[in-house]
């Protein structure tokens, strides 16, 4: 799961587009909004997933970001708008953490 998210993110990051990956009967997607040397607002998508440790689990898979950094965007946000049982949550990613992500995505991309 963690190595699906930060290779959704990490694309995303890339070229400002949405991705989504799914899993079983659920949907994960990303979207990062960056600005050159700034911070990135990222949004992900989770479709079909109701039990909150997944929830849990797909947020945390994002490296330097804690639980407390997400907020709920029930109106949904830029390209992605909210469906029945689709839950939206947002954060700001320094470019620190940027960074980390793409290092991260291209490691897991090299051991496959």
């Amino acid at each position: 799961m963690r190595t699906m998210v930060l290779g959704l993110v990490a694309r995303s990051l890339l070229d400002g587009k949405a991705y989504a990956a799914i899993l079983s009967e659920h949907i994960i997607t990303a979207l990062v909004r960056a600005e050159d040397g700034g911070e990135a607002y990222l949004a992900i998508a989770a479709e079909g997933f109701i039990q909150p440790r997944m929830i849990a689990l797909i947020l945390s898979a994002v490296p330097g970001i804690s639980g407390s950094d997400w907020q709920a965007e029930p109106g949904g946000v830029s390209d992605i708008k909210p469906k029945e049982s689709q839950i939206i949550w947002s954060t700001m990613i320094p470019p620190d953490v940027q960074a980390r992500i793409l290092e991260l995505a291209e490691a897991a991309d090299e051991d496959r």
